[in-house]
C-alpha cells in the first residue's frame, strides 16, 4: 500500500511477492540504503514517488508488462532490467533506460568466518544446528585466513538459512536463474550421499533440490538430485569435488531446468532436470537436507559461499576459485 516501506533505511534488497499486484505511493520512499528490487509479473501498476529518495538503488528488475505509473516513481538514474524476451517494452521507462536480459544480484554471502551471517547486506543470516556443527581454522589455500565450518555428518547437523522476513528459506531454486558458489572439502567415499546445498519443504518431504557427494560413496564425484513427483538422478560429475581436499564448485540453474556445473572454476557439465516440475521450497539448507526432519549430513567443511540471481560469467566464476571475495 501507499508508504508501506516508506523510511526504511535499513532495507538493501527486495524480491516482492507474486499476490502484490501494485505499488502504493511513496512505498519505498527515502530507502536509503536499498540497491535493487525484484518486481514480479503480477504487479500492473506503480504508484507516484514510489522510489523517492532511494539513493542507492541501481537495478529494477520488472518481469512483467510494462506497469502503469503515476507520476514519476524513480528519482535516481536506475536501469530497468526486463526479461530478454519480454515484449512492449521500449528502450526507456520513466524516464530510465531499459536493459533486456537479467542481472546478476548477490542475494546472500557467507564468509563462514566465525558466524554464519549474511555479508552481502540483504539480511539472510543462517544458523549453525547441532553442537558439533563448529568453525575450523581449516580454509582454501588461495583464501588465506579466516575460517570455516566443520560439519561432523551426523544427524542433526546442518546450516539452516532463513529469508530477512524469517519466513523460511531463500526459494533459491525458483529464480528464473541462479548461482550457488562455495569452497569444500570432504571424502566422497566416506560422506556418502550428502549433500552440500539443499532445497525442500517442511510440509512436503518428496520435493527435493540437491547437490552433495555420489549417493554411492563410489567416488569424490559431485552428485545431483531433483525430485518433485518425477525424479531426476542421482546424476554424477566427470569430474572429482571430493577427495578430501579442497576444491571450489559452482552451480547454475533456472527455470530452463538446465544445470550447469565448474570445478575449480572450470566447466564439468551440464544437468537437465527440466523434466522435474517446478515447486516453492520453504527450506535452503548447506552442510544437510532439511524437510519434516533432517538427513543426508556432510562429513567435512564448506566456506565462503555465495548465492546470486543470475548465471555468473566465467570471468566471475575463475576470481571466486582464486580465493575472491563475493563482495569484490
Amino acid at each position: 500500500g501507499d508508504y508501506a516501506f516508506s523510511g526504511c533505511s535499513s532495507l538493501t534488497s527486495i524480491t516482492i511477492g507474486d499476490s502484490v499486484t501494485s505499488i502504493g505511493k511513496e512505498a519505498f520512499r527515502d530507502c536509503s540504503s536499498l540497491t535493487n528490487i525484484t518486481i514480479p509479473d503480477s504487479v500492473t501498476s506503480i504508484g507516484s514517488f514510489a522510489f523517492y529518495l532511494c539513493t542507492n538503488l541501481i537495478s529494477v528488475i520488472i518481469h512483467g508488462l510494462p506497469p502503469t505509473i503515476s507520476g514519476g516513481p524513480f528519482f535516481e538514474p536506475v536501469t530497468i532490467y526486463v526479461p530478454a524476451g519480454a515484449p512492449d517494452w521500449g528502450e526507456e521507462f520513466s524516464g530510465r533506460p531499459v536493459e533486456r536480459g537479467l542481472p546478476v544480484i548477490l542475494v546472500a554471502y557467507y564468509p563462514l568466518d566465525g558466524d554464519f551471517q549474511d555479508a552481502s547486506g540483504n539480511g539472510n543470516h543462517g544458523t549453525l544446528v547441532g553442537a558439533g556443527t563448529t568453525y575450523s581454522n581449516s580454509v582454501p589455500t588461495s583464501i588465506g585466513g579466516g575460517q570455516s565450518v566443520s560439519f561432523p555428518g551426523i544427524t542433526g547437523h546442518y546450516g539452516n538459512i532463513q529469508n530477512a522476513a524469517q519466513s523460511g528459506g531463500l526459494a533459491l531454486t525458483t529464480l528464473p536463474s541462479f548461482s550457488v558458489s562455495m569452497w569444500v572439502k570432504g571424502d566422497g567415499t566416506v560422506s556418502r550421499d550428502d549433500r552440500i546445498f539443499s532445497e525442500g519443504m517442511t510440509t512436503n518431504n518428496d520435493p527435493l533440490f540437491n547437490v552433495g557427494t555420489h549417493s554411492t560413496g563410489a567416488n569424490g564425484k559431485v552428485d545431483v538430485y531433483v525430485r518433485n513427483g518425477e525424479v531426476f538422478g542421482h546424476a554424477y560429475s566427470p569430474g572429482s569435488a571430493f577427495d578430501g581436499t579442497w576444491h571450489h564448485v559452482v552451480f547454475m540453474g533456472g527455470e530452463d531446468g538446465l544445470l550447469d556445473l565448474y570445478i575449480d572454476g572450470a566447466f564439468d557439465t551440464q544437468f537437465d532436470y527440466s523434466a522435474i516440475p517446478a515447486f516453492t521450497p520453504d527450506t535452503t539448507t548447506i552442510g544437510g537436507v532439511l524437510r519434516s526432519w533432517d538427513c543426508c549430513h556432510f562429513n567435512g567443511n564448506i566456506d565462503d559461499v555465495s548465492f546470486w540471481s543470475g548465471d555468473l560469467t566465467q570471468s566471475e566464476i575463475s576470481a571466486l576459485a582464486s580465493g575472491g571475495s563475493a563482495l569484490h
